[in-house]
């Protein structure tokens, strides 16, 4: 993954910019005087690519993704993309056996990634104690597709069979002050920080935005170590959360035992003892 920082203390501050005031030119006025309200200016409906905020800025492999497409699109493509990603370096392998050993790498990975897809609709699939556990919801059209690499795993994740959302859990950018300024590098400052402290020097969330995608980082927390790095195409926002909603309202809030293992993962001192302990513990409060 391209997003390599430096270690260690970082010192930083953030200055935050008023911008100046931009003239607008006068509404027109209809007949009896008042202002005409200006139309509203339509959301994409596609991606506008380029986008400030393309994810292929820290990887090649992610450029211009296609988000509000259906799943199987998504599936062709990225396996054509990891399959690009090889050819420079077969070219530059001059032994056989090498090429072959990496080809077969190769297939490996893809395969991997199509064997990945996973639909949520009601089953036993580990997610709902993963770090993506809040980032679906079952019941409601959903899936995704994990691509795990070097030190990080990027999640594909769709609603109505088509991309919506990208998550990456990067255990290499486990800085998370430096990894800001380095995400600030490549797509500008962030419109939102949020810090855990007065002082301002321990943030624990940004995010990016325009019309076409909502980039958010945080921290580790809970038993995940890894920053966690979320693009969300804002267009199908609404939709998303529509279809949740009528989905809950039909299917209910979801099992006491998945409501319980959300919160195990993200309590703060849940990386010390038994896990499993902690589990059943909360478990048994529950029910009482």
């Amino acid at each position: 993954m391209r997003l390599t920082v430096v270690a260690g203390p970082v010192r930083w501050i953030l200055v935050l910019v008023v911008a100046a005031a931009v003239a607008l030119p006068l509404a027109a006025k209809d007949k009896k005087g008042k202002k005409a309200k200006e139309p509203e200016k339509p959301v994409p409906v596609e991606p506008v690519w380029p986008s400030p905020l393309d994810p292929g800025k820290i990887d090649p492999v992610f450029k211009e993704l296609p988000f509000n497409q259906p799943q199987e699109k998504f599936a062709m493509e990225f396996r054509s993309r990891l399959q690009e990603q090889l050819k420079p370096v077969l070219r530059a392998t001059p032994d056989p056996v090498e090429r072959d050993a990496l080809n077969s790498k190769m297939l490996k990975a893809i395969q991997e990634v199509d064997d990945s897809y996973t639909e949520f609709v009601g089953q036993q699939t580990g997610y709902s104690v993963s770090v993506v556990s809040d980032e679906y919801q079952d019941m409601a059209g959903e899936s995704l597709y994990k691509y795990a690499y070097a030190e990080n795993t990027a999640y594909f994740l769709f609603s109505g069979k088509v991309l919506w959302k990208m998550f990456i859990c990067s255990e290499s950018n486990r800085d998370f002050p430096a990894l800001l300024i380095a995400l600030s590098g490549i797509f500008g400052d962030p419109k939102d920080v949020q810090f855990e402290d007065e002082e301002k020097t321990k943030p624990v969330f940004a995010s990016w935005r325009d019309t076409t995608f909502e980039l958010a980082i945080e921290p580790p927390k809970g038993i995940f170590t890894c920053s966690r790095l979320k693009w969300t195409y804002v267009p199908l926002i609404e939709t998303v959360s529509q279809r949740r909603t009528a989905a809950a309202t039909a299917q209910g809030t979801g099992s006491l035992e998945d409501s319980v293992l959300k919160q195990v993962t993200e309590d703060e001192d849940a990386d010390s003892g038994d896990i499993v302990d902690k589990i059943l513990e909360k478990k048994k409060n529950k029910q009482k």
